[in-house]
């Protein structure tokens, strides 16, 4: 216990110096980041980040405002191709915030950020790690894919092997944010394929966002298309409502 204390106090330190002399300041408050595990985001505003806290439904984690360890009804009505969401928090306030710096920011330093705490989840025994693939249009105008990011950083502190290529986006869409439920559906129809034989194989998923598990759905077919046997999907965050 006393060695986890003193590790614990240089880290603290480090962190400390660290941001000394490399001063950031949090893209939230715009305040000065105070800890470099999570900086540029100062503590104050990660900690009003919204953890999920298990309620909602057992399959795709949709958030609801009760307790309950069940199905929902879209998922009872039709069952999605994946076969479990793990989500780190609710899509809101501080989290909506720091995804959105990543995603249209570029700040790539989150996306590590996030990747460490996803890798804390309670994450199933697993035989390969895919982030959700941006097409070629789309990683150009991003310039970096921010699901492949946090994989790498999930893998690496796992020790589930890494395979960011045989899972492609073949098929240019439009952004999901500007389409409705069924459209979103429509949108990502066909748009992935899968160039590995995954039988009997045991997929995490990584993305983001979930909103209407949509893209996540879709990917999931193509891996259970091209033999896998289970898909967990692992994400930053999840909608309080699709």
């Amino acid at each position: 216990m006393r060695k986890m204390q003193i590790t614990s106090t240089i880290l603290n330190k480090l962190s400390y110096l660290i941001d000394l002399v490399f001063p950031s300041h949090c893209p939230v408050c715009v305040k000065r980041s105070d800890n470099h595990s999570i900086s540029p985001l100062c503590s104050s505003c990660w900690a009003k980040i919204e953890r999920h806290n298990g309620r909602g439904c057992r399959i795709c984690a949709s958030v609801t405002d009760y307790d309950s360890t069940g199905v929902c009804q879209e998922c009872r009505a039709i069952k999605p191709v994946f076969d479990r969401v793990i989500t780190f928090g609710i899509y809101n306030g501080a989290l909506k915030q720091t995804i959105h710096l990543m995603k249209f920011r570029r700040l790539r330093r989150l996306a590590n950020v996030l990747g460490k705490e996803m890798s804390l989840m309670d994450i199933p025994n697993a035989d390969v790690i895919m982030p959700v693939p941006l097409s070629n249009d789309g990683l150009r105008g991003r310039e970096f894919n921010q699901s492949a990011v946090m994989a790498k950083v999930v893998s690496k502190e796992t020790g589930i092997p890494l395979d960011i290529s045989s899972l492609k986006k073949t098929k240019e869409t439009l952004p999901q944010s500007m389409l409705q439920k069924r459209e979103r559906i429509m949108n990502v129809k066909g748009a992935f394929e899968v160039d590995k034989d995954l039988s009997g194989k045991r997929v995490i998923l990584v993305d983001d966002v979930i909103t209407t598990s949509a893209t996540v759905n879709e990917c999931a077919r193509a891996l259970k298309k091209a033999g896998a046997e289970m898909v967990t999907v692992l994400t930053a965050a999840r909608s309080k409502s699709d």
